[in-house]
């Protein structure tokens, strides 16, 4: 069933400068948004979402066309948590996967100044009452839902922050200092596959079985993730 969330800010994020970052857990391929960050009437945005699995950012906007930057050296689909992270500085895109969190580095830096010699894209002045969208992109008909574009299935997120400032993610929280949720559809808490992967398994030692999202891995304690599920 398709799913999204709406936050509200109680602050102004850069209109230049503007980073985003979540962790995010998944299996397989997914193509979906993670989050938002858009203009009234998405006039212009700057989004990070999931193509087939690989983190991508991009900004968009009237009269430029969509400026994007991928990790495609590193999908995210392995069951584990990852962080991931965008930001736009100016002209420029940056993306990052698992940066400081023990996997390797991925950036990638097109510049977003349009060939020809055009203006750059405009400074991005985010709707801080309906501009921050998670999970995908509502469509309505007067009050009634239609649709969800971008509608990211089977995923994950967690630890939401906006230029530095967590952002509630429902229903487990529905509010912060920085952001209140304002609208949610077909979210739950929690992420924890069905059953124990790692019954069946066993390990050669030092080696111990971990689950990864609903597979049995064989790590060394050295190499988990320090994160609470």
């Amino acid at each position: 069933m398709a799913s999204y969330m709406k936050v509200a800010l109680s602050f102004t994020p850069g209109q230049r400068v503007v980073r985003v970052q979540l962790r995010v857990r998944l299996r397989g391929a997914p193509t979906g948004l993670l989050l938002q960050l858009a203009a009234h009437h998405r006039a212009s945005a700057f989004t990070l979402h999931l193509q087939a699995g690989v983190a991508c950012a991009s900004v968009s906007g009237a009269g430029w066309t969509v400026r994007r930057a991928c990790v495609q050296r590193r999908p995210l689909g392995d069951g584990v948590w990852h962080i991931v992270a965008a930001e736009r500085h100016g002209n420029n895109l940056l993306v990052r996967v698992d940066d400081g969190d023990g996997w390797h580095l991925n950036e990638s830096l097109p510049s977003l100044t349009i060939p020809g010699g055009l203006e750059p894209p405009p400074p991005l002045d985010v709707d801080k009452h309906d501009g921050v969208t998670v999970g995908g992109l509502p469509e309505f008909m007067g009050v009634d839902l239609v649709t969800v574009h971008d509608d990211l299935q089977d995923t994950c997120l967690d630890d939401l922050r906006v230029s530095g400032h967590p952002l509630p993610l429902s229903p487990a929280v529905n509010g912060t200092t920085w952001g209140q949720v304002t609208t949610l559809e077909q979210l739950t808490q929690g992420c924890h596959p069905s059953g124990d992967p790692c019954a069946n398994t066993s390990c050669s030692p030092p080696l111990s079985c971990h689950p990864a999202w609903d597979q049995p891995s064989c790590r060394s304690v050295g190499h988990l993730s320090h994160t609470f599920l």
